[in-house]
């Protein structure tokens, strides 16, 4: 063998050790990228924290993040998003310390919350078993606690209340049955057995967008 095709095959040999060490590299990087989905108004996917992704996006180990409360804004539609924001500004003239706790919630998330007080310890903290007969699974729903006292603070869920029906909300703090003082929803039904043959089938059929167009919150 000559000098010259030594030297060239040295190469090829280098180069491809550099390809298969790198490859991984690559590979992972790829499947990093952020799926093709947009948030409620728009923007690119890959702006919102994972836990608020669609739970069939997340893959490998980020399926954890599906455990975990969404508290973006970026989730609601604009009218829903609308009526938020009139909650908050609110808030914020009382001069009240809040914290937004969750927004879209994943279907794994809804089923372990309804598990407690029933399969598991601690007080029941919902009625609604699956997610996809809620709201917050449709970016219609949200939580909202204060900012230092979390959940031990009447008069501060007695205002947020007062707020989320002065800004065209429903207030899960005045549910009779089983009220939920941090929990506010877009007006369309106050609960699951309210809802109308149509919005049952578009939910059943995955179909938010539908939903939402339906509901007038796109707008």
């Amino acid at each position: 063998m000559s000098k010259g095709t030594r030297r060239i095959s040295a190469w090829l040999l280098v180069v491809g050790a550099l390809t298969l060490a790198l490859a991984p590299l690559f590979l992972t990087t790829a499947r990093a990228q952020p799926p093709a989905v947009v948030t409620a108004d728009g923007n690119p996917l890959h702006v919102l924290p994972k836990a608020c992704w669609p739970e069939h996006l997340l893959i490998g180990r980020d399926t954890a993040f599906a455990a975990i409360p969404c508290n973006s804004l970026d989730v609601f539609p604009v009218g829903v998003r609308r009526q938020v924001d009139c909650v908050l500004q609110r808030l914020e003239r009382g001069g009240w310390p809040y914290r937004v706790y969750e927004t879209y919630r994943s279907d794994r998330r809804q089923r372990w919350l309804y598990a407690q007080g029933r399969t598991r310890p601690g007080p029941r903290v919902t009625n609604v078993a699956t997610a996809q007969t809620g709201n917050h699974y449709w970016s219609l729903g949200i939580d909202v606690i204060h900012g230092k006292k979390l959940w031990h603070h009447p008069r501060f869920f007695y205002w947020l209340g007062q707020h989320y029906e002065a800004c065209g909300m429903v207030a899960g703090a005045f549910w009779k049955r089983f009220p939920d003082a941090p929990h506010g929803q877009f007006a369309a039904w106050e609960s699951a057995a309210q809802r109308p043959a149509w919005a049952k089938r578009l939910q059943a059929e995955g179909k938010r967008d539908s939903l939402w167009l339906r509901l007038g919150v796109t707008r």
